[in-house]
């Protein structure tokens, strides 16, 4: 029911007489410009007109928005009646239209209240939006009574102001500004609200970019954001009735509907042509996590559960798009569980670090050392580093671990030189995350300076994917470390699909071939590329280790193929610190 409908008694809760009623002849009129509505606005500050002298007999009030309105349909206005005299018939409008329209167009045009005799036409403006009161009283207005209006007015124009801006702050709290789309919070409570409609098979879905970041880094966040909207868009194309889509997150697109509307077929069609965003042509891949509803949970709940199989789907090799189930859970909380404990471990000194020779294929004389992370999880178990790694460098442990590892090995550099070992160098692993960390080269140098270790014999490696992640930042830290006399080595090389068009924009020392080429020497294709590697290395100035080297033939089938150096089981596991002075002593004295 429209709250002009309702006596007034309801509207402000009190019994006066000064207005019995309120009603509106038509609906209200609503425009995209800034826009008064009188309904609400009327339930909220309907109790000023009651401080109006008792001999006001009716009160209209006329909107428009930049022109008058020539419909007296499209006329909002507020009636009151005390006392009513038996000449005055306010039901019919249409007898005083034309005096009260031409008495508006001169208001409107003044932008000043009037009084004339005993009506008078009152002025409201804000932002843009201009209104007309128009009041009928018993008698003459007089300036007593005038100067009471014209400060009911002006208070009256602040206050549509004022609740005009309260609900376009109430609309924003509910909507996210670039897209327009609801935003998290409000897709939530649609959700919720889908709770009356059991009869429909309703799923959740979340719809995430694929490498947006690279679209912003690359492109700039003018298109990255351009983007985003023209993505809103064809969602809303599919999915045009409200409450079907919502903004979840930077790139992350939330979906109800029905479980048929979401069917991947479905969804690959919105994507399937590219974008055209500023001259620039861009084509998106997406991931998608889904949800059925069974309406036994909150909104948090299935919004939780399509999180968790979009992260499935990000991380699957098989599918791009994934449906949750109870399996995913265990694995997420699994995850956390190792997670918490990799971070109890690292607080408590529990975290190893292992060294594995890399000898010369000719000498067989060790030149330097890989140290390699060890997580001992209890007294005869070590966790895999393939499976504790990337939970560090998830959750951000990398970082201090990062950190940790150095100053190891920098230590352990430092003691095997005290030894007169000095032609060992040492190779450490570095993640994208350690790059990102502000201060990272700094506090390389700083360690290095401080067990006076010379940069020449510290080795960092990395991996294409490393450098793939954030090119930019990587070449440039790279570089500096480079200038100060740090070796730089490129791992697994031959694995990925964008190592030559990086070669030479990276700062290499070394390229290590990786294992799979070492282990399958019998496939041709495998020799024609394993030669291939060591030869551009040759020709780039780089050195060559092959890894993974576990046999005699091999060591000699890597010699013969133009391999510098070599690290395998051949010639040792990792090993902890305690073991490596003796077995360097023993094997390569």
């Amino acid at each position: 029911m429209n709250s002009l409908n309702k006596p007034f008694e309801t509207i402000a809760g009190g019994s006066s007489p000064v207005i019995s009623g309120l009603r509106a002849i038509n609906d209200l009129y609503r425009s995209s410009t800034p826009s008064l509505v009188v309904g609400d606005f009327f339930d909220h500050h309907i109790e000023f007109i009651t401080t109006l002298e008792p001999d006001i007999v009716q009160a209209l009030c006329y909107s428009r928005v930049g022109h008058l309105m020539n419909k007296a349909d499209d006329l909002l206005y507020l009636v009151g009646k005390y006392p009513r005299s038996s000449n005055t018939n306010i039901n019919d409008i249409s007898t005083c239209e034309a005096t009260i329209q031409k008495a508006i167009d001169l208001c409107l045009e003044r932008k000043k209240h009037i009084f004339s005799g005993d009506t008078a036409y009152l002025y409201l403006t804000y932002e843009g939006f201009d209104a007309v009161m128009y009041v009928e009283g018993v008698g003459y207005f007089n300036p007593e009574t005038q100067l009471l209006f014209e400060s009911y007015a002006t208070m009256l124009s602040l206050k549509m102001g004022n609740f005009n801006l309260k609900n376009k702050l109430k609309r924003l709290a509910h909507i996210d500004w670039l897209t327009r789309l609801p935003n998290r919070s409000e897709f939530l409570k649609q959700i919720g609200s889908q709770k009356e409609h059991h009869f429909e098979q309703l799923a959740v879905a979340l719809v995430d970019i694929n490498h947006f970041s690279d679209i912003n880094d690359g492109l700039g966040m003018d298109i990255g954001s351009a983007l985003l909207v023209s993505v809103a868009k064809r969602l809303q194309d599919k999915f045009p009735n409200e409450g079907q889509l919502g903004r979840i997150s930077g790139d992350v697109f939330g979906i109800l509907a029905d479980l048929s509307e979401i069917e991947p077929s479905e969804l690959a069609l919105i994507f399937e042509s590219p974008f055209l965003i500023g001259g620039h042509t861009i084509p998106i891949n997406v991931s998608i996590g889904v949800c059925k509803l069974d309406f036994h949970h909150d909104g948090s709940h299935y919004l939780r559960c399509a999180t968790i199989a979009l992260n499935h789907a990000k991380h699957s090799l098989v599918s791009s798009y994934s449906f949750y189930d109870s399996e995913m859970d265990q694995q997420t909380k699994k995850k956390l569980e190792m997670i918490r404990l990799l971070q109890r471990a690292f607080e408590n000194k529990e975290l190893e670090l292992w060294y594995q020779p890399q000898v010369d294929l000719i000498s067989e004389n060790v030149i330097g050392l890989e140290a390699l992370l060890r997580w001992k999880y209890n007294d005869n178990t070590y966790v895999s580093p393939e499976e504790f790694i990337p939970l560090a460098e998830y959750s951000g442990l990398i970082l201090g671990i990062g950190e940790w590892v150095i100053e190891q090995a920098t230590q352990t550099l430092a003691e095997l030189q005290n030894r007169g070992q000095n032609e060992i160098r040492i190779s450490v692993n570095v993640s994208v995350l350690q790059f990102r960390s502000s201060g990272f080269v700094e506090f390389i140098c700083d360690t290095l300076e401080k067990h006076s270790v010379m940069p020449h014999f510290f080795e960092l490696e990395i991996t294409e994917s490393v450098v793939m992640d954030d090119p930019q930042l990587v070449i440039k830290a790279l570089n500096e470390l480079k200038a100060k006399g740090f070796k730089i080595a490129l791992d697994d090389f031959g694995t990925g699909f964008s190592s030559l068009s990086y070669l030479q924009k990276l700062p290499l020392d070394r390229l290590k071939v990786d294992k799979s080429f070492v282990k399958d020497l019998n496939n041709p294709k495998h020799r024609v590329i394993a030669k291939s590697i060591f030869s551009l290395g040759s020709q780039l100035g780089l050195q060559t280790i092959a890894e993974g080297v576990e046999t005699r033939s091999q060591a000699s089938q890597m010699l013969r193929l133009g391999a510098d150096e070599a690290q395998g089981f051949l010639y040792s596991k990792a090993i902890p610190f305690e073991r490596l002075s003796s077995y360097l002593l023993k094997n390569f004295s």
